[in-house]
């Protein structure tokens, strides 16, 4: 589950200083499906979250249980403005209405 939340995943070297980070992504594997979610706030401060899914999902599953969980957690934390980052090009494409 590391190579979900592990910072040398994700190019963390935007320069947004006017909102919150969200990282996601999900994953199936033999032992599985996980998903990873790392906020990271204006000031550079980091929140990992992982989720542990229960039910039989594929990895595009896995990918967007981990994005609609980010979002949540936004709410949840107030978060005013959010930009999202993901490696699933079907997510982003869906949240970007392409």
């Amino acid at each position: 589950m590391c190579h979900l939340l592990c910072e040398e995943t994700w190019d963390l070297n935007y320069e947004r200083t006017d909102g919150s980070m969200m990282f996601f992504d999900g994953s199936l594997n033999i032992n599985g499906t996980d998903a990873g979610i790392l906020f990271v706030s204006p000031n550079k401060d980091k929140l990992r979250y992982v989720l542990r899914i229960l039910f039989l999902a594929s990895n595009n599953v896995a990918e967007y249980e981990a994005c609609l969980h980010g979002i949540r957690l936004a709410v949840e934390l107030r978060v005013k403005r959010l930009y999202i980052h993901g490696d699933s090009a079907l997510v982003i494409d869906q949240l970007n209405k392409e």
